[in-house]
């Protein structure tokens, strides 16, 4: 799942976290864009989603 700006930059200068991914045997990580820089990638927009379900959505996650 695409975050954006979510996650807070570490100031290393390392690449900013934009991505937020399930692995099995990992769990829940941040990832940069890069990561999936060689693979063929959908963007899926959910429809009709309200400003209230997004908050809800941001709300449970990690970061």
């Amino acid at each position: 799942m695409y975050v954006g700006e979510m996650l807070p930059d570490t100031g290393d200068g390392a690449e900013r976290h934009r991505l937020v991914e399930v692995n099995l045997g990992e769990g829940c990580v941040s990832l940069p864009l890069t990561k999936h820089s060689t693979y063929n990638t959908r963007i899926c927009r959910p429809v009709s989603l309200r400003p209230e379900d997004r908050l809800a959505v941001r709300a449970t996650g990690p970061w």
